[in-house]
């Protein structure tokens, strides 16, 4: 395999907890945005997930990529995310042969095989803790163990 397979990434939301690298996000709607490619083919779709991949929804992608070989960008609207709620945000791509981005992991020397869905923690804080005086906090509150 000398070509890339179907695979998408997200530009995790929110602000990282520095020691456990799970993101902090503020209650209310949030914006997902990321980026998908496949190889020489097309990215037909991409699927969000908020529950760690039990339920996938469709993400919007870009009304045109670069080019052939190009990334293409999507976004999904997270609406009414609620605090003190925990979650891992997922994301998948489809190629135009069907192709699904998926946990079967094909390892070879260049890396085109790794194209396990990114899974991203997160834990919903409220916008009284999120904000003091209209700026975000400076160190956002510590959240419970995932």
């Amino acid at each position: 395999m000398r070509h890339l397979k179907v695979r998408s990434l997200m530009v995790p939301p929110g602000v990282p907890d520095f020691f456990t690298r799970v993101r902090l996000v503020e209650e209310g709607n949030v914006k997902l945005k990321g980026r998908a490619w496949a190889g020489p083919l097309a990215v037909k779709q991409v699927l969000v997930s908020v529950d760690g991949g039990v339920t996938w929804a469709e993400a919007t992608l870009a009304a045109k990529g670069v080019g052939k070989f190009a990334w293409i960008a999507w976004s999904f609207e997270w609406r009414n995310v609620r605090a003190g709620a925990k979650h891992f945000l997922m994301t998948k791509a489809i190629d135009e042969l069907g192709n699904v981005q998926d946990n079967a992991e094909e390892w070879n020397y260049y890396a085109m095989g790794a194209t396990v869905p990114q899974s991203v923690p997160v834990v919903v804080v409220s916008s009284a803790e999120w904000r003091i005086t209209g700026k975000p906090l400076p160190n956002p509150p510590r959240h419970p163990k995932l």
